[in-house]
């Protein structure tokens, strides 16, 4: 039962999200102005994706928490197996990845800057995503 474990989604998303950053961040220009804006963006991205997750992560064991306590501790192998908080964690801990290893392949030495600018764009798909999946989760969580 590895497709139940709350681990798998989380593992198989960072690890899409680094090679996707790899291989985007090989398609580089000299655009000081995008590396500046890109960094600011990795940063927003990155903070606020391990923001959602510690969220996301402390609204789920407390719910948990009081729904054992109050209905049956069954309810917490049915929790688990729902899939909207893998889905949340998964997502923003790919963003996280996504943003950190693109901050690895960055070179903003003043002489040749690499600026991987179609790794930085799809910065903003990230940020959509991790938004949308917030909101999702929030959804889920209220009802």
């Amino acid at each position: 039962p590895w497709r139940d474990s709350f681990i798998l989604y989380p593992i198989v998303t960072m690890i899409i999200n680094a090679l996707l950053a790899s291989l985007l961040s090989e398609i580089t220009n000299d655009d000081v102005v995008l590396l500046d804006q890109g960094l600011r963006m990795m940063g927003l991205v990155s903070n606020a994706s391990i923001s959602i997750v510690t969220l996301t992560f402390s609204l789920t064991v407390l719910s948990v928490q009081i729904a054992a306590q109050s209905y049956s501790p069954r309810l917490l192998d049915e929790f688990l197996k729902d899939p909207v908080s893998k889905v949340v964690i998964s997502t923003n801990l790919g963003a996280y990845v996504y943003c950190y290893t693109i901050n690895y392949f960055l070179d903003n030495s003043s002489e040749d800057p690499r600026v991987p600018y179609v790794a930085i764009h799809l910065l903003t798909m990230h940020i959509a995503i991790v938004l949308i999946s917030f909101v999702n989760f929030i959804h889920f969580f209220i009802n």
